[in-house]
């Protein structure tokens, strides 16, 4: 088992390395820098207490025994204030509340900070199993941490669905902003705090002995909050969702504004071609035509039927509809050009349009961009 743990840990050593390293080289251009290189440095300490195991530098390090129990928990909320803004626009909620749990759990490891280095020794070499009442303070630290942590885990989760769910609200390339791979890890995370817990409990209990429970709970942390941290340095684009949900789900607005607000985004779509920008945010459209982008939101549903998403895309079909019909263009060009995926995702689009568009008021395929052919570029 002490063979196994060396190499385990020479392979999450390894890889915290080139965190810092890419941390380090990157830090100015990402979203969340400055807090996620602070969870990177501290994410060792996780495993503090299998370093000693494994390297048997016990005597002067005796006193730190049992000091870091907390930190998964730690970890797990620094990772939920660095995540949370990245995917919604607004302060996040209850962080004190949050913090005062941690809290909680450092003032339950105490009394093993209290223990004389013997003890601790004693503790290091020999995992707990049994006596509930003489080991209380441990088991309890990892009770409220696994606790902590599956809470946590579950609104994380909870936000990034919600930040998957309003994508078509807020940005016309939705491919661009989709973050499907942390949410089976964080998922994961929640799992692994409910096994600590009842591994714990059955640890505690002596409904089994395994000696090695500590190790396994502080390794799958590890190991898990490693892989999140990898996939927050990927060069990703991130759209914090700006919008008021409860006012688009009631779609109540005053219609002078609505109107107002749509005839501007109307007008600052055209002028300024924002149907060509890839990527295309509704924050970063409605700063360019100065309006709110909740109303914006609500406008183009209640005055268009449609989400933000939608309402680009018509104009992007429009412009590639001219473009094929009055030049030579190919059409794998065009799609290129408006970010569709290809020819036939394109050709899909075209079709699905029509038929939306043919069922509008009056049958008519209304064109945004009539007598505005000046605007189109030369292919």
């Amino acid at each position: 088992m002490s063979e196994l743990l060396e190499y385990i840990g020479f392979i999450l050593f390894s890889l915290w390395v080139g965190l810092i390293v890419i941390t380090w080289w990157r830090y100015e251009t990402l979203p969340h820098g400055k807090p996620l290189f602070i969870v990177i440095w501290l994410w060792p300490l996780i495993l503090f207490e299998e370093l000693l195991r494994v390297s048997g530098i016990v005597h002067w390090l005796t006193p730190l025994i049992g000091l870091f129990y907390f930190l998964p928990a730690l970890l797990m909320l620094r990772l939920y204030v660095t995540i949370y803004p990245m995917l919604i626009d607004r302060p996040v909620a209850d962080k004190r509340k949050m913090y005062a749990s941690v809290g909680l759990i450092f003032l339950f490891q105490i009394p093993v900070l209290l223990l004389p280095n013997a003890d601790k020794s004693q503790l290091l070499f020999n995992q707990p199993v049994g006596m509930p009442l003489e080991n209380l303070p441990i088991y309890l630290a990892y009770w409220l941490s696994g606790f902590v942590i599956m809470v946590l885990g579950i609104k994380l989760v909870d936000v990034i669905q919600l930040y998957q769910r309003t994508l078509s609200e807020q940005v016309v390339d939705v491919n661009y902003y989709r973050v499907p791979a942390i949410i089976g890890l964080i998922a994961s995370l929640v799992g692994i705090g409910f096994t600590a817990i009842v591994l714990t409990s059955l640890v505690a209990f002596e409904f089994i002995r395994f000696s090695w429970w500590q190790t396994t709970i502080h390794c799958s942390y590890a190991a898990i909050m490693l892989l999140v941290l990898i996939l927050l340095l990927e060069r990703r684009r991130y759209s914090p969702l700006p919008i008021d949900l409860s006012k688009l789900e009631a779609r109540v607005g005053d219609q002078m504004v609505l109107k107002d607000t749509l005839a501007r985004a109307e007008k600052t779509m055209i002028e300024r071609k924002a149907y060509k920008v890839i990527g295309l945010r509704i924050q970063q459209f409605a700063d360019a035509a100065q309006v709110e982008p909740t109303n914006l939101a609500i406008a183009s549903h209640v005055l268009l039927n449609r989400n933000f998403r939608a309402f680009v895309y018509h104009y992007r079909l429009e412009y590639a509809k001219k473009v094929l019909m009055r030049t030579d263009a190919k059409v794998t060009s065009v799609a290129r050009r408006l970010g569709f995926h290809s020819e036939h995702f394109l050709s899909e689009m075209f079709i699905k349009y029509i038929q939306v568009m043919a069922t509008d008021s009056g049958n008519e395929l209304a064109d945004p961009l009539d007598n505005q052919d000046h605007l189109l570029d030369k292919p």
